[in-house]
This record gives C-alpha cells, sequence and structure tokens, in this order.
C-alpha cells in the first residue's frame, strides 16, 4: 500500500505541474461563477430550499464523506483484496485520498471565509476565521468530497465512477435544499472536488498503465 501510495502521489504531482495551466483555467471558470452566484444566492437558493427536508436530509447524511462514500471506497478495496484485483484497490486508494485532500483544502478554506450557513438567518457576508460549523457554509463539504471520490472513480474506474457523478451532484441539492449552504457555496465545492478528482484519478490511471508494462 505504501508503494501505490507513493506513486499516486509522485504522479499527481507530475500531473499538477505539467497541466498547471488547465487547474488555474478551471479555478478561474470556478471563481467567476461564484461572482456571478453570490449576488444571487439568496433568491435562487429559497427556489430549491424544500418544504419537506426529509429527503435531502438522508441524501446529506449518506453523501456525507465518512459515510457514504467512504464505505463505498472500503468496499472496493476490500473486493480488490479478496478478488486480487490490484486495478480495483489502487482506484479505492486513490478515491480515499482525493476525498482526504479535498475535504482538508475546503475545511480550510471554509475556517478562512467564515461565511454562515443560510439557516443561521444571518447577514450574509465573511466572519474571517473561525471554527464554528455556523461560518462554515463556503464552500460545501459534502459536495468537495463527492465530487472529488466521484470523479477520481469516473476517471480511473469509469463502470463505477460515472454513475456517482449524478449522485454526486444530488448531493449538492441537498445541501441547498437542506439549507445548509448557499448555491455559490455547492458550485465552489463542486469544482474544487472534480479538479481534485481529475488530478488524482489521472494520477491513478498513470501508475497503473507504468506499473502494469
Amino acid at each position: 500500500m505504501k508503494q501505490d501510495l507513493r506513486g499516486l502521489l509522485r504522479n499527481a504531482g507530475a500531473l499538477f505541474r505539467e497541466k498547471w495551466r488547465l487547474w488555474l483555467l478551471l479555478a478561474l471558470v470556478a471563481a467567476a461563477g461564484v461572482m456571478v452566484l453570490v449576488p444571487r444566492d439568496a433568491d435562487w437558493g429559497r427556489q430549491l430550499v424544500v418544504a419537506d427536508k426529509r429527503f435531502a436530509l438522508f441524501v446529506s447524511f449518506w453523501g456525507d464523506f465518512p459515510r457514504g462514500w467512504l464505505l463505498l471506497i472500503v468496499v472496493l478495496g476490500v473486493l480488490g483484496w479478496v478478488l486480487k484485483q490490484r486495478t480495483w484497490r489502487v482506484v479505492a486508494l486513490a478515491a480515499l485520498l482525493a476525498g482526504l485532500l479535498a475535504g482538508a483544502q475546503c475545511h480550510s478554506i471554509s475556517s478562512l471565509t467564515g461565511r454562515p450557513r443560510p439557516s443561521a438567518a444571518m447577514a450574509d457576508r465573511l466572519h474571517g476565521p473561525t471554527l464554528s460549523r455556523t461560518y462554515k457554509s463556503f464552500p460545501s463539504g459534502h459536495t468537495t468530497c463527492a465530487f472529488a471520490v466521484a470523479t477520481t472513480l469516473a476517471v480511473s474506474l469509469p463502470v463505477l465512477g460515472v454513475p456517482c457523478l449524478p449522485l454526486a451532484a444530488l448531493v449538492g441539492w441537498s445541501r441547498i435544499a437542506g439549507t445548509s449552504h448557499y448555491p455559490s457555496d455547492v458550485w465552489a465545492g463542486m469544482w474544487l472536488g472534480l479538479i481534485n478528482g481529475l488530478i488524482i484519478g489521472l494520477a491513478a490511471r498513470r501508475f497503473l498503465a507504468s506499473s502494469n508494462r
């Protein structure tokens, strides 16, 4: 496992350096979307809020990284170990790495920005560094991790990952519908997860291709 992890990190670093213009372009697209959405967040968010939040809460619960996504990763890794499918084991490790890296980045950003959640019924502004969950709205952690894992799987194991992308989108919807996040929070989380997932997913493909020669 240590060798696989080193291989994934080495290839991810190489891909980050080689395609830095692409990652910068995607980050700029995400930033432009945030600038467009923020002035409309309150109005558009209200249109997506549902009166009966039970389904949204269910999706959010299982869409959290330590629950549904981690369970999927563990099942894939265990099956890969039992069935001696090295590709599955490497992909599971890659998805875990992407979720952890993207989640750490997301929590760092949300702690630094300090945007209050819609459910807090407070003025929508940045309050600066904070560790309070009430002020950790931007970006959406659930959405970030969901797209990081789903994108990694879609790139490195499409048969499993592609169906996961709509599930990741559903997680993003649930965070708005349950008044936990604004649309711009979900948009930013989606792109943060996508970028991490693309880098780690492509790294997994490159690592597997090179090690199978």
